[in-house]
């Protein structure tokens, strides 16, 4: 664990969850996967739309076209999907309404996981002393994947609302929920471009999980704004909060 900047107390976590808390990278990957396949099938698509870069592709467009879409990737997969049947020249007969019956099924597929032990028991620990909140740009499901219960807020961005991070939308927002300002919570993640650089830019504390869960996360060269603390793995959060508690119960 390494200080870069002085920290004051905090009395709320907050924690980014793809990467962070698991290693996203193999759980996509297969999603996706297992998706394209699912769709190929039920509708009897060209081979070519069993490979996920089709989708990925017609995604990246859309969402070049409208960057508000990215702040809600449920809506863009949805839309996503709508493009490629019209282009697949398979119409989705219930527009919209089946587009997002099938995101429902991805978001299940993606979510047929349990975040691991270790991951789990430093939430329990921490929910013990701390409310804790989830701030994901994604979608994964929470209750699917074990984890809910340890979370008093779950805040998501969402087309024309709460912008993705590292806009500061979901991190005011938070703070505003919980009647604190804004440094008076520590934001954990694992980008650099995300979440240190919206934490920061909001004014919360922040701890940078280097490499992330999996050590696949970008590097300090990508670091455009310096985090308070650098952890090298997600156990050096208990002796943050520990130290962090004695100070509250100094003050009281």
């Amino acid at each position: 664990m390494i200080f870069w900047k002085r920290m004051q107390p905090f009395k709320v976590i907050s924690f980014d969850l793809d990467d962070t808390l698991y290693d996203n990278v193999p759980i996509m990957y297969h999603a996706e996967e297992a998706f394209a396949e699912l769709l190929c099938d039920r509708y009897r698509l060209d081979p070519y739309a069993r490979d996920p870069v089709f989708w990925k592709i017609i995604k990246r467009t859309l969402s070049d076209e409208n960057k508000e879409l990215l702040d809600d990737v449920t809506l863009l997969r949805a839309q996503g999907l709508i493009k490629a049947f019209e282009i697949l020249k398979k119409p989705l007969q219930g527009g919209m309404q089946e587009a997002l019956a099938l995101v429902d099924e991805f978001v299940k597929i993606r979510s047929n996981f349990k975040v691991p032990v270790a991951s789990c028991d430093l939430l329990s620990i921490l929910a013990e002393r701390y409310p804790l909140a989830a701030l994901s740009n994604g979608n994964v499901d929470m209750q699917a994947i074990g984890i809910k219960d340890f979370f008093t807020f779950n805040l998501r961005p969402e087309f024309k609302g709460l912008k993705r991070k590292p806009s500061s939308d979901l991190f005011f927002k938070l703070a505003s929920l919980c009647n604190l300002q804004p440094y008076e919570i520590l934001h954990v993640g694992d980008e650099p471009s995300t979440d240190i650089k919206g934490a920061v830019e909001a004014g919360l504390q922040c701890a940078w999980l280097k490499g992330g869960y999996a050590g696949r996360s970008l590097s300090f060269y990508r670091l455009n704004l310096v985090p308070h603390v650098v952890l090298e793995s997600l156990t050096e959060l208990l002796d943050l909060a520990e130290g962090n508690a004695h100070k509250i119960n100094l003050q009281k």
